[in-house]
């Protein structure tokens, strides 16, 4: 699914940044950047994840937290 990036939200990425090591360094935003969209993926697949375990087993609403299940009303 394509999406597109709004310019007022790059330009707030790229308020604080003035070097090419700034973008592409080793604590570059890049690098921040990707990590950041890889664990919030990764995030969104394992809340799927356990919503279909938990419908599979009965459990009819299952909100995920970091903590663990937190079961509400069927």
């Amino acid at each position: 699914m394509a999406q597109t990036i709004r310019q007022e939200l790059l330009d707030e990425l790229l308020a604080d940044y003035s070097t090419r090591e700034d973008l592409t360094g080793p604590d570059g935003l890049l690098k921040t950047l990707f990590k950041r969209l890889i664990e919030t993926a990764a995030g969104a697949e394992l809340t799927e994840y356990q919503t279909i375990m938990a419908r599979q087993r009965g459990v009819s609403k299952v909100l995920w937290r970091a903590v663990g299940p937190v079961r509400g009303r069927p």
